[in-house]
Order: structure tokens, then C-alpha cells, then sequence
């Protein structure tokens, strides 16, 4: 009768220390719900939400439920348009848990040899008007170059764009040969300094005009100006971020030319590209991710190349 006793015991304390492990009735787990929202606050719909194996897609209001999540520390990816936009390490030790993720807007960094084509590009979008504006963020870090000065660009052809970005020496480069606008003009006397943040501008209207102007300031410095001619008179085809030359009309299109020579390593950050289509924004590229952008570089010098999304 002891014995008997003495080894129900023994099965009883093996269950009960099975039960309080998980080990007899599987890996502990936790329900989660929460919510992810922009910087600003707005709940963000359609984003899929996935941890530790297990995903759901926010509704209107930017709320997701996760059900049957193993316990323990795990990263939670968000993904927007099937694109990796947001990371989170979390720790699950209660049977519910409230995760809350804010996707956060980021800084494109592009570090490329001096003389080389390497930028992002996205068609124009689906929409009309007669004045179109075009304007970034841009800190140069180290050797922009000079006709391959990192800037923003609006797209018609081989020979017809319209360009600006900032060079050697902090010189803002405009990139418009064809049509009667190049060159490159020191602002420096008007706050447009190398290494610090500064804002560029392209506005179509009755004529091409070219802007710069210190990071903040509400100013802008008139840098060139031109007729806007045939094809310029409609909209462009594509928006481009980076650096890129035209070359001649034997070159490759979309500014996919590089010279002879590759120059020093260099890089720059873009932030806040802006489109603006008689008064209205169409666009905000804050750089949660590059899903909406094909990437072209020169390959002949692809080691020395990178696009990367930072914290700003």
C-alpha cells in the first residue's frame, strides 16, 4: 500500500511539473493584439503583421490580432505592400499581450563612386496638371562628383530631363544640357553649404525653374531657369532619385551612363521626396521602403555601390 501510495505520488509531481513546463500539453502561448499606426498616429490598413511564424493583416483602423503565438522573445516584421517596413523585438510571458508598432520614416543613404550612374527610379504618377513640382531633402557626406552629382530628376528622354543636385565644393549642379540649363553656382553665401542638410527644388510651369535652399528655411534661392519646350510641356515619365548623366545620342537611356573613370568613393542621404501637381501632394517617399522604386547602377562597379534604408 506505501509502494502504491509512494508511486502515485511520484506520477502525480511528473504531471504536475509536465503540466507547469508546457512540456505535456505543448509550448506555452500568448494571444496578441495591437495596433500600427504611422509617426503621426493614423492607423495603417492592409499592412500584414507577422510573429514567430504567425500572421494577420491590420483592418481600417490599423488593428491586428495574433492568436496561438509561442511565448518568449521574438522580432515582429510589418510588412506594407508585401515589403518589409518596420521591425520590433517583443517578449511574450502573459497568456494576452498588447503590442503596439509605429513605422517610422527612414533616410535613403547611397554610397557610390564619383562618375558613376546609380539611383532609383518610379514612373510619373497617373495624373494631370499643368504646374508640377518636384522636391527632396539631400545632405552630401563625402565626394558627390560633379556632372554626377547625387540630386533629383523628372524624366522625359534620352536627351530631355531636367536636373539638380549638389556637387563639389557644395556647388548646386543643374542637369539640363539640351535645353539650354547646366552649369554649376555656388550658394554657399546664401546658407546651400556641402555637408549639411539642404532642400532642391524643380518646378514646371510657364518656364523650368530650378531651386535651392538651406534645410528649414523658407526661402528659395533661384538657381537657373529656362523655356519649358516641347516635351517638356507634358508631364515626365519618370521621377528619379540619385545620380545619373545624360551622355549623347548614342548613350544608354534613362541616364544609365558612367565615365570613363571611376572617382573617389562617396555617399549622400535623400529624405522627403515631394511631388506636387498643381498644388496637390501626389507624393510623400519618406523611404518606409523601396518597393515602389527600381534600382539601377553600374555594375562594372556594383561592390562599391549600396542603397540602404537608416534610422533618420
Amino acid at each position: 500500500m506505501r509502494m502504491r501510495k509512494r508511486l502515485l505520488g511520484v506520477v502525480s509531481l511528473v504531471i504536475l511539473t509536465a503540466v507547469m513546463s508546457g512540456c505535456l500539453f505543448g509550448p506555452k502561448v500568448s494571444d496578441v493584439t495591437g495596433k500600427v499606426t504611422w509617426e503621426d498616429g493614423t492607423g495603417i490598413s492592409g499592412a500584414t503583421v507577422v510573429l514567430a511564424g504567425v500572421s494577420a493583416e491590420t483592418n481600417e483602423n490599423g488593428e491586428f490580432a495574433l492568436t496561438g503565438v509561442k511565448r518568449g522573445t521574438h522580432t515582429l516584421v510589418v510588412l506594407i505592400d508585401g515589403v518589409k517596413a518596420q521591425e520590433k523585438t517583443v517578449t511574450l510571458m502573459q497568456k494576452t499581450e498588447t503590442v503596439n508598432v509605429q513605422v517610422l520614416p527612414k533616410l535613403l543613404r547611397l554610397d557610390a563612386p564619383a562618375n558613376v550612374y546609380a539611383y532609383l527610379m518610379q514612373p510619373f504618377p497617373a495624373v494631370q496638371g499643368d504646374n508640377i513640382i518636384l522636391e527632396a531633402r539631400l545632405k552630401v557626406e563625402s565626394n558627390p562628383g560633379a556632372s554626377w552629382a547625387p540630386g533629383i530628376f523628372l524624366y522625359w528622354g534620352l536627351l530631355d530631363y531636367a536636373g539638380v543636385g549638389q556637387g563639389n565644393d557644395g556647388k548646386i549642379v543643374l542637369a539640363h544640357r539640351k535645353h539650354g540649363l547646366s552649369g554649376q553656382f555656388d550658394k554657399t553665401a546664401d546658407g546651400v553649404v556641402l555637408g549639411q542638410w539642404i532642400e532642391l527644388q524643380i518646378e514646371l510651369a510657364d518656364r523650368v525653374y530650378v531651386r535651392a535652399r538651406p534645410d528649414g528655411s523658407d526661402q528659395w534661392v533661384q538657381v537657373g531657369q529656362v523655356l519649358r519646350k516641347d516635351p517638356m510641356t507634358t508631364a515626365p515619365s519618370y521621377i528619379m532619385v540619385g545620380k545619373g548623366y545624360e551622355g549623347d545620342e548614342e548613350a544608354e537611356p534613362f541616364l544609365r551612363n558612367s565615365y570613363t573613370g571611376t572617382g573617389p568613393d562617396g555617399a549622400a542621404v535623400f529624405s522627403d521626396v515631394r511631388l506636387y501637381v498643381d498644388g496637390e501632394l501626389v507624393l510623400h517617399e519618406d523611404f518606409i521602403h523601396l518597393g515602389n522604386w527600381e534600382i539601377f547602377y553600374d555594375t562594372a562597379a556594383a561592390e562599391r555601390i549600396d542603397f540602404t534604408l537608416v534610422p533618420r
